[in-house]
């Protein structure tokens, strides 16, 4: 490192804290997996993934992002903030595997420059290249492959996401994103804080019309998480059946009935999130 001049070292990424479908999206960081023989979930160790490929990974807090990549002519390092949330595999808890798997994504990826993005999961922030070592996080921590076994039914909701983030170690709004974008039934994950709706992602099949409602109902799970009342205070509620319109301003949602099941989760660095899955019914 000390004979490396200082100039030749560059901020990569910054990256804050089925019947089934297939996307090409995923398939670089699926094809690392290939290229280095591993066939199970369990397998998937970063440390040794970043060797291969000339990178080191370290832990130090970082002021404003949850990791970062810098390269020079040698290879690379990534540090990543420490994290104790959620069950911790030798390689990291959920949130740092995922931090460290975006940041191997800018690296293959060969990304110039990158801008910091914040939260857990980033989703719809960042910018191309952000969006790109996300899908490739995804592809390399929850690939196909290893999901056709694991992919569950068209009634799955948030509990078949507790299971797969556990066998896969990714938190649960990670898995909880790849069956959405895996899966052939009208689903829809949404995320809310409390400033209200903070993003979404709908199946191919879902509704494309059909936008979450910005600020939730009262009475709802999402509402009575942010102002700690009744099941609120459980962390989890659902899955319940509930009026489509209850969750969508379309005009065809109207007897309509969605099935919806809500966690409260790791936020996006300014609190917590709920996020709930929504299925439709026929």
């Amino acid at each position: 490192m000390s004979s490396v001049s200082s100039k030749t070292w560059m901020i990569l990424g910054c990256w804050q804290t089925t019947g089934m479908l297939t996307d090409q999206r995923y398939r670089p960081g699926e094809a690392l997996l290939d290229e280095l023989g591993i066939r199970r979930p369990e397998d998937i160790d970063l440390r040794i993934i970043a060797a291969h490929l000339g990178l080191r990974i370290r832990r130090r807090c970082l002021d404003g992002c949850v990791a970062r990549l810098v390269t020079g002519p040698r290879g690379g390092i990534i540090t990543v903030s420490p994290d104790a949330s959620g069950p911790r595999r030798s390689d990291g808890s959920p949130r740092e595997r995922f931090s460290i798997a975006h940041e191997i994504g800018h690296w293959t990826l060969g990304h110039i420059h990158s801008a910091c993005a914040h939260g857990d999961i980033p989703y719809g922030r960042g910018g191309r290249h952000e969006a790109e070592a996300n899908a490739f996080a995804s592809g390399l921590l929850l690939p196909d492959t290893f999901l056709r076994d694991s992919m569950p039914g068209a009634d799955f909701d948030l509990g078949d996401a507790r299971t797969i983030a556990r066998q896969f170690g990714v938190s649960i709004t990670a898995a909880a994103l790849r069956l959405v974008d895996l899966s052939l039934h009208p689903v829809i994950l949404t995320a809310y804080n409390a400033n209200g709706l903070a993003w979404w992602r709908r199946s191919p099949t879902f509704p494309r019309h059909w936008r979450p409602v910005t600020t939730a109902s009262t009475g709802s799970y999402v509402h009575e998480v942010f102002h700690d009342l009744g099941r609120g205070l459980l962390g989890e509620g659902g899955p319940h059946p509930k009026a489509a319109s209850s969750w969508f301003a379309a005009p065809d949602a109207d007897g309509r009935t969605v099935i919806d099941h809500t966690l409260r989760a790791g936020g996006d660095g300014s609190g917590f999130q709920a996020i709930s899955l929504v299925r439709l019914l026929p």
